[in-house]
């Protein structure tokens, strides 16, 4: 499935909206490690966005999602997928859910002066292996990471990364 820069556009504004209301929530879930809940982490989504557009320096959206035949994320299976984004981003990085229990997110800053000093193979790579290594067979083989540069530069860098 490919994802055109105004649908990228349009998914993070639905999303993220404006800040305007501070976040009412934004605590870490516990048992996932510094995971937040779908409203707390696109809080953050929008603020790293309006830093973004102010300092004119990208970052990464990366979507860990599964294929539709899973029809929900358990707990165990969301500690899981929360454990191997922990182990596999800097610290730095926010993890959370983009759509609870259904899409985890993370947002990767910081990537320096420009996307391709971050080789966003490697980025990809190190989370599959991590999900793989975390996640049960079934689960592993369903999962899809997805990484968005934003802002997007056009429609041709809109899924910058893809696996």
């Amino acid at each position: 499935m490919t994802t055109t820069a105004l649908q990228l556009e349009d998914i993070l504004t639905e999303r993220t909206g404006a800040i305007t209301e501070p976040c009412s929530c934004g605590l870490a879930l516990v048992g996932h490690g510094e995971a937040y809940n779908e409203e707390a982490f696109h809080h953050f989504l929008a603020i790293e966005r309006k830093r973004s557009e102010a300092t004119e320096r990208p970052f990464l959206l990366m979507l860990v999602e599964f294929d539709p035949s899973f029809a929900h994320v358990g707990h165990d299976l969301a500690g899981r997928i929360f454990a191997a984004l922990t182990l596999s981003l800097r610290d730095t990085d926010v993890i959370g859910w983009y759509r609870n229990d259904r899409i985890a997110g993370a947002v990767l800053t910081d990537l320096g002066d420009s996307p391709e000093t971050t080789a966003p193979e490697q980025i990809s790579a190190r989370v599959e292996r991590m999900l793989r290594r975390h996640l049960p067979a079934a689960a592993a083989s369903a999962v899809y990471v997805r990484l968005y540069q934003v802002p997007a530069r056009s429609d041709a860098a809109q899924n910058w990364w893809r696996s």
